[in-house]
């Protein structure tokens, strides 16, 4: 793997925290959720909510941009995508559409359609347009098609059609995973890589989620979850190598993701943080150095 930038503001009593031995079941992995029950909230979904995933800000862990928003095409996100190899972009990418995808099916099977929505929006607003090119180079099959299908039959509320299309889209994106682990030889500390830079692009969602002590903005918080279990996802389907190769490393990560996970006790918000973003982005750091000599 190579040398990773570091979030900054990590004091010297996290960098020392002992850590106990990874012990990754499928009851704790993200195909096995904690299940969500319907919300006696209602939350205000704007459906043309200015977002920009990727990288997160430099920033983030220390406070929300002074707008409240993801300073969408700011110089901060862009250089900080610009500094990630071409291919670790793409599949960080496509992590970050299967996490939309993770949060909203979650709000789905909870009758949350409406909070569900934006999460299937966004990766054809915000992600496939940068995928497109890729995609293209890769000979890989497009998913545009099944992307909107699948928006539409949450915006319909169809159940029925909402299931087939889920599995119309996870089709084509088990394509491009077949496609990257036969093009990445190394697979393991790639995929390594990319959930940490997938855990990454959650820190400034989830920051912008807070404003005062208290969640203004569900679907930030929810993004944010998503993106951080769809990275879990990840680290779990390369847990048997890593664990061999590297067993102190995978035993710091299961504890570091048990911690992380705790900021989102569920697809709802609760009524005040678990975790306040610089502990979020303190927790990454840890995973980020404990990590840092898969190779």
């Amino acid at each position: 793997m190579k040398t990773r930038k570091i979030w900054l503001g990590l004091g010297a009593a996290a960098l020392s925290t002992t850590l106990s031995p990874l012990t990754l079941q499928a009851a704790s992995s993200p195909t096995a959720i904690d299940a969500v029950s319907p919300s006696t909230h209602t939350h205000a979904v704007r459906l043309s909510e200015g977002h920009s995933h990727g990288a997160a800000k430099t920033d983030a862990a220390a406070k929300p941009d002074a707008g409240g928003e993801g300073g969408e095409g700011s110089a901060a996100k862009v250089d900080a995508d610009a500094r990630l190899d071409p291919t670790l972009r793409f599949y960080r990418d496509i992590q970050l559409v299967r996490g939309h995808i993770l949060v909203g099916n979650e709000l789905v099977k909870s009758g949350l359609w409406a909070d569900a929505l934006p999460h299937f929006l966004h990766p054809v607003e915000e992600l496939y347009d940068k995928l497109s090119p890729q995609l293209k180079t890769r000979k890989s099959k497009p998913f545009l098609q099944q992307l909107k299908a699948l928006a539409q039959t949450v915006k319909a509320k169809n159940a029925t059609a909402y299931d087939a299309a889920l599995a119309a889209l996870n089709t084509r994106l088990d394509l491009v995973d077949t496609a990257m682990k036969t093009e990445k030889k190394d697979w393991m500390p790639f995929a390594v890589e990319t959930a940490l830079e997938t855990m990454r692009s959650a820190i400034g969602e989830y920051t912008e989620s807070i404003a005062d002590g208290k969640f203004t903005k569900a679907v930030e918080y929810q993004d944010s979850r998503g993106f951080v279990f769809q990275a879990e996802r990840l680290l779990v389907s390369v847990n048997a190598p890593l664990t061999a190769k590297f067993p102190d490393a995978a035993a710091k990560l299961r504890t570091g993701l048990d911690e992380l996970k705790t900021a989102w006790p569920a697809a709802v918000p609760p009524s005040a943080p678990v975790l306040e973003p610089s502990k979020v982005a303190a927790t990454i750091s840890k995973l980020e150095l404990a990590l840092g000599n898969v190779k």
